[in-house]
């Protein structure tokens, strides 16, 4: 399961986005969820309530916070997920890669950039994908393994240390 997120003000963006998302994982016959988010801060509430993403593509000027503030607090949190930059202004870019992004993507973009830049963060997960995933409580979470020193099952729950 790929855990993806979209956050952009721009309604018909994120439509478009979501379609292309649902699309691939459909021809690669991999499970996602997807979340949205018009508003930089409610990714960064969900991300500080547990919530964590594979992917996020994430605007850089949106009312409120700005997509590199977004990043910026995420990062805090989870140094761990792709993050792509789904934007028409440029001149942010290079402070956007204080953050890290695995790709930058213009708007208006084509198709081919798009499944090129997704595919390409598929890969990454599946190649580095050293995570234990679970959930609990209908939240999703994930720990690196390098983090786990061992499990332990007490009367059928399953302890990680």
């Amino acid at each position: 399961m790929i855990y993806v997120g979209i956050c952009d003000d721009d309604i018909e963006m994120v439509a478009k986005i979501e379609r292309l998302v649902e699309d691939y994982m459909k021809w690669k016959h991999i499970l996602t969820n997807i979340e949205i988010f018009n508003v930089g801060s409610d990714v960064i509430d969900y991300i500080n309530k547990g919530e964590r993403y594979d992917i996020i593509f994430l605007d850089i000027e949106m009312q409120g916070i700005n997509g590199i503030d977004v990043a910026r607090e995420i990062r805090k949190v989870d140094k761990n997920f792709i993050l792509i930059y789904v934007s028409g202004h440029t001149q942010y870019a290079i402070e956007a890669y204080e953050v890290q992004p695995f790709r930058f993507l213009q708007k208006p973009f084509s198709l081919d950039k798009f499944y090129q830049y997704y595919d390409a963060a598929i890969q990454e997960i599946r190649q580095n994908d050293v995570c234990f995933r679970y959930s609990a409580n209908k939240q999703n979470f994930r720990i690196m393994i390098k983090d786990i020193i061992y499990f332990e099952s007490r009367n059928r729950i399953i302890i990680y240390f």
